[in-house]
């Protein structure tokens, strides 16, 4: 049996949710090939215990951005929140800790155990991260600059994205700092107190990487944005915890994916993407299926997908070298 579709998007991750709810709802005929017995990708609610429903990979909304929210109506399909104060419980020993909250003056008052110095300094450091946030915030909605490429709608693009932010140069100063320096030398510049550094170092966990890594210093954002940008921004997408734990996002955008008219095929696992001259032609799956699309769409790892799925054979041997020499844990 082979299905004509105008994008077929593998894998049913938030990303190729996200990707294949715009394309719907924009009009085109989209397909979503899920390997899973369910959506959602590392954003999925499962029963681990009988009963017990679990975000069991992805834990936090924060990176959510409102504007998703907005433009697919996620509200509308089920996703549903509660506010929490947000607070951070950081154990130093068994009778001392750190707890950052929304509340500036007690997450002051917390530090102030360790060094007064540093607990007046928070607010400080808040305020200056926050103007990193803000540009950070805004880029997440951008399209990259192709600075590789050519041609004049490519540099009138890059000259449009340079002038909207031309009046950033301090903040993106900021930001190369954050991007270059590891954690212990950034917050080494605003706090003494090794249990407040550490606070704000934890980010690093989930990212494979040690605080003296250099480029940790980013994750900074996380540990020092999180009180700033509280619940009651209307920067924040989400208000405190999901109802039904991360999986209810995914739930609410494929709900949202069918409204529009996409296709959703569980337990659909690809062995192969097909492609003539170039260009992709079809996407098969391990059980015989064939689905023909002009467009296909990405969302597993970049390894898989062109090593595994496309075939090196038929891809530039410069483009493979990069791909294969990809870092990724």
């Amino acid at each position: 049996m082979t299905d004509n579709y105008d994008v077929i998007i593998i894998g049913a991750g938030h990303n190729g949710l996200t990707c294949g709810c715009y394309l719907a709802k924009a009009g085109l005929k989209v397909l979503l090939l899920e390997r899973r017995h369910v959506v959602g990708g590392a954003a999925v609610s499962e029963q681990v215990f009988p009963g017990f429903t679990f975000s069991v990979y992805s834990y936090v909304s924060s990176q959510l951005h409102p504007k998703i929210v907005d433009d697919l109506a996620l509200p509308h399909f089920g996703l549903r929140s509660f506010g929490t104060d947000r607070g951070l419980f950081r154990p130093v020993d068994d009778k001392r800790s750190i707890i950052v909250k929304n509340d500036v003056a007690a997450t002051q008052r917390s530090m102030a155990r360790f060094s007064e110095r540093d607990a007046r300094r928070y607010p400080e450091f808040l305020a200056y991260l926050s103007d990193a946030l803000a540009v950070v915030h805004s880029l997440k909605t951008q399209t990259p600059i192709d600075i590789g490429g050519s041609g004049w709608t490519n540099l009138r693009k890059n000259a449009g994205f340079l002038w909207k932010y031309r009046k950033t140069q301090n903040t993106i100063y900021k930001l190369l700092d954050l991007f270059t320096q590891s954690s212990e030398d950034y917050l080494s510049r605003w706090f003494e107190s090794s249990e407040v550094k550490a606070t704000f170092a934890f980010a690093v966990g989930g990212s494979l990487v040690g605080p003296k890594t250099v480029g940790s210093a980013w994750l900074a954002l996380h540990g020092g944005g999180s009180s700033k940008h509280g619940k009651d921004n209307d920067k924040v997408a989400i208000s405190g915890q999901v109802v039904g734990g991360m999986g209810a996002i995914t739930q609410a955008m494929a709900k949202c994916a069918e409204h529009f008219g996409a296709d959703i095929a569980l337990n659909s696992e690809v062995s192969r993407i097909e492609t003539r001259n170039g260009r992709v032609t079809a996407v098969l799956t391990a059980d015989g299926r064939e689905y023909r699309a002009g467009t296909v769409v990405g969302n597993l790892h970049a390894k898989l997908l062109f090593d595994d799925l496309v075939g090196a054979e038929h891809l530039p041997s410069d483009f493979m070298d990069e791909i294969r020499r990809f870092r990724t844990q």
